[in-house]
């Protein structure tokens, strides 16, 4: 049986020596006899020197070591858990990316840009747990298998020209890594929807209700990124568990008919916005098998000043 707590909002203000950050949580579901698979969402709003805001929506399922064969999940997706243990994949990341990260306008050191800035296009690299001689087999099935599933040529990686085994990037791996690009796939919301049906409330309910596909694919950056991480090996037919984080990084322009050109002194003040004047809905009510729902907002402690 599963309790539910009635919503509530919590406010936040953190200072930091650049930023105030301000937390925004929607309360969180009181769970009793199903604490074994948990799911839970972010979204993280920050406004940008060059006028534009920056939103990453993060959502995170994890799943328990079981004896089910991927077969029995509650709120974790089951293409996701059969796919670690059909190709026994021990890390694997994938992203669907639109357009090019501007490093100077918009940073590239900070933890957000430099793990959430893709090349163009789609990339895919995954470390598996089989034996060498089996590697490249194991990577020809997964292509095939993710282009199925996100409805991409994802299977065109499985020709030797277009995917490697790079031995810097990945030290842990030792070999048992391929990695592959296609900067000429084009993203649509084809590739969307498959990502969103992994999401226990889809967009129906909670943070992804504001993935509005006209809002997304209009803005100078989008990224959709899905990442899996098996937390231990399958043994004596125990599944392994598995953590996947799904996580959409997008820039948007929050009033286009707003100029852009302002004066020197007054470089810190920001368009206004809203989230439905940005995403072109509103939230509400989180998505009820969620653990926790939050919404950061990130500011320039000036214009907080100004406030």
């Amino acid at each position: 049986m599963v309790l539910l707590q009635r919503p509530h909002i919590l406010l936040l203000l953190i200072g930091t020596h650049q930023f105030l950050q301000c937390w925004i949580a929607f309360g969180s579901v009181n769970e009793e006899g199903q604490k074994q698979e948990e799911f839970s969402e972010e979204l993280l709003l920050k406004t940008l020197p060059d006028h534009k805001l920056l939103a990453h929506f993060h959502f995170q399922s994890s799943a328990p070591p079981s004896t089910s064969n991927g077969c029995h999940h509650h709120l974790f997706p089951k293409a996701i858990s059969q796919l670690v243990q059909k190709f026994r994949i021990k890390e694997m990341e994938l992203s669907f990316t639109q357009g090019r990260w501007n490093y100077e306008s918009w940073g590239g050191f900070d933890p957000k840009s430099s793990s959430n800035a893709k090349p163009a296009g789609v990339e895919l690299w995954a470390v598996f747990d089989v034996p060498q001689h089996h590697i490249d087999a194991s990577w020809k099935n997964l292509t095939h298998t993710l282009s199925g599933l996100f409805c991409a040529s994802i299977n065109f990686l499985e020709s030797t020209a277009t995917y490697s085994t790079p031995e810097w990037s990945f030290p842990p791996a030792s070999g048992n890594v391929r990695y592959g690009t296609l900067p000429c796939e084009a993203v649509c919301t084809e590739n969307l929807s498959p990502w969103l049906k992994l999401l226990p409330c889809r967009d129906k309910a909670g943070i992804a209700l504001l993935l509005d596909r006209p809002s997304l694919y209009r803005g100078f950056y989008h990224s959709q990124q899905l990442h899996l991480t098996s937390t231990g090996s399958s043994s004596e037919g125990i599944d392994s568990g598995i953590i996947l984080e799904q996580t959409l990084t997008v820039v948007l322009q929050p009033n286009s008919e707003m100029a852009i050109e302002v004066h020197a002194s007054e470089k810190h003040i920001q368009p206004s916005w809203s989230l439905s004047s940005i995403f072109g809905k509103q939230v509400s009510g989180r998505c009820v098998l969620a653990k926790s729902s939050s919404v950061y907002l990130l500011l320039d402690r000036g214009l907080v000043a100004e406030l």
